[in-house]
């Protein structure tokens, strides 16, 4: 059994990991005709995991992902973004601040379907389009063998994408900051705590922190980290502050222009290699200008995917969850709403449940939380091995 670097609570080992694999080899095999199995094991905090069934390609599979792939953009635009849209809406929309504990119990129920779903989603997306590059990627060296290891890449950059978008706004939000001396002095002058501060205490700084609100509010469904247990950064907005810190003082940094620079080379690229390919049979061409654009999309999508899903999706669930949390703290059951994230989520189910019905609990969920909180302590000093088990003779997918 392999191990991952990051710890995890149980809720986030359960929704982040558990949930998301099996979602993703149901997916797999239903969309594509691929089935494998993974297990995944968590030991004092940590997370292993093991192949326990080669990746296994039925006779359908090419040609189903070379359907999705001659129709990447398509699909994603008409089909797959729009499902999207439609459980974020969901979400943005449900009455948390109203709801009541079997209100919240229900829409923890709701949710989990729907996470599923958007990770069953993620994962049909996510074959091809790892696939798409690496197919495009092995070709390209093979016609052109002389080609730098970052030539591949120039031909599928420059394509916009909402986390691109999102890096250009808070660029030039930085730069309407050079327009306040005030404000610019206090990123200029000051460590990230103290901007804040003063920041909160700067009357010139008010008309920027309402713009720093709307970037927030359009883009701060993201996290560093990932995971629920964390705050994304309309919660705590700290590493946009320093984000944007950064791009003071560094003068020279103009996203807008690298936007531009890259388009350029990705043209300038593609017309070079147009006279090449000229050289090449009509079917090397034609396969050659299937896979570029499957990739070009499969590319851009990596970053648009991780948007929409990875980020807001982990975002409302965890506004979910604080609030369940925040319940189940003014009723007595947890001490603190950071309880919620040591409990499984059939034990959070149960302890809600057995409140409702007013009856005893399977579990003490009290003394179990606080269990796990003396495991994490316990163990969070330790190095704990790389890897359990015996290795495998049989070679894995990567």
């Amino acid at each position: 059994m392999y191990f991952f670097q990051i710890r995890f609570v149980p809720l986030d080992f359960y929704w982040n990991i558990k949930l998301i694999n099996d979602a993703s080899m149901e997916s797999a095999k239903a969309e594509y005709d691929i089935s494998s199995k993974t297990r995944y094991m968590h030991i004092n905090t940590y997370t292993y995991f093991a192949y326990t069934e080669d990746m296994v390609r039925g006779e359908k599979t090419e040609a189903l992902l070379n359907d999705t792939m001659a129709n990447f953009k398509q699909l994603w635009t008409n089909q797959w973004l729009p499902e999207i849209k439609a459980h974020l809406n969901y979400w943005e929309s449900y009455p948390l601040d109203n709801a009541e504990l079997g209100d919240l119990l229900k829409h923890f129920e709701e949710t989990e379907k729907r996470v599923k779903r958007l990770w069953e989603i993620h994962q049909i997306i996510g074959t091809p389009m790892i696939l798409s590059v690496t197919l495009f990627e092995e070709m390209y060296l093979d016609l052109f063998p002389e080609s730098g290891p970052f030539d591949v890449y120039e031909l599928l950059s420059g394509f916009s994408n909402k986390i691109i978008e999102s890096g250009q706004a808070l660029w030039a939000l930085s730069q309407k900051v050079k327009d306040i001396p005030e404000v610019e002095d206090i990123f200029r002058q000051n460590d990230l705590v103290d901007v804040i501060k003063q920041l909160k205490a700067s009357d010139a700084a008010k008309a920027f922190i309402t713009e720093l609100q709307s970037y927030l509010e359009k883009y701060g469904r993201q996290s560093d980290k990932k995971l629920l247990r964390y705050p994304f950064h309309i919660e705590s907005p700290e590493s946009v502050i320093k984000n944007i810190q950064n791009y003071i003082n560094q003068s020279n940094m103009n996203v807008m222009v690298d936007m531009e620079e890259a388009i350029q080379k990705r043209e300038q690229k593609l017309s070079a290699i147009g006279e090449k390919l000229n050289a090449y049979p009509k079917p090397v061409t034609k396969t050659f200008e299937f896979l570029l654009k499957a990739a070009q999309t499969g590319h851009m999508l990596k970053e648009e995917h991780n948007f929409w899903i990875d980020s807001q999706v982990l975002f409302y669930q965890r506004q979910m969850i604080l609030t369940l949390a925040r319940c189940l703290v003014k009723k007595g059951l947890f001490q603190t709403e950071n309880d919620i994230f040591y409990l499984k989520p059939e034990e959070i189910r149960q302890c809600s449940e057995s409140f409702l019905t007013n009856t005893k609990a399977d579990i003490d969920h009290v003394l179990l939380i606080q269990e796990r909180k003396n495991q994490e302590k316990q163990f969070s000093s330790s190095t704990p091995p790389q890897m359990l088990g015996t290795i495998s003779s049989t070679p894995h997918p990567p």
